[in-house]
């Protein structure tokens, strides 16, 4: 796997570019797709902050990992601007990769220590470099969230 930086995608129009960091820019944080010798490339939003590219890059590696086939991106309407792009979504593949990958992060045993030791969803985000949201989720998949919840902090 080949994780390239935004900038150095070739061939992307100056328009394009400006849309997908500017208006579009919360819209994608990431993608894969297959190179010709089989090897998969990832980009990743260079708007996005660290605990939400590690989220992301981890989700794609579980893509690939999983054995997900890639969605496709179709052209759904044009408009005077150009072509508008929408994407095939297969939400029972983006769940399971979120989870494996939030798993992969955030491992049962280190949130269930630091839980015990009254570290606050925030703390733990810092500490695993994720977000607070991913952390929360984490305690609410693994039935640690009424420990959390009930624990004054």
């Amino acid at each position: 796997m080949i994780v390239l930086n935004f900038d150095q995608i070739n061939g992307l129009s100056d328009s394009a570019r400006e849309h997908l960091l500017g208006p579009a820019a919360e819209k994608w944080s990431g993608g894969a797709c297959t190179l010709p010798n089989g090897m998969k490339l990832v980009v990743l939003n260079p708007t996005h902050g660290r605990a939400r590219t590690n989220a992301t890059l981890m989700e794609e590696i579980c893509h690939v990992f999983l054995g997900h086939q890639p969605n496709r991106l179709s052209i759904v309407t044009k408009d005077e601007r150009g072509k508008v792009m929408a994407r095939d979504y297969r939400k029972s593949d983006e769940e399971e990769a979120y989870g494996v990958g939030a798993a992969g992060l955030l491992p049962y045993a280190a949130l269930k220590r630091l839980l015990v030791s009254g570290k606050t969803s925030r703390q733990i985000a810092a500490r695993f470099r994720v977000s607070r949201e991913l952390v929360e989720y984490r305690m609410k998949v693994t039935r640690l969230w009424p420990e959390y919840k009930s624990s004054a902090r």
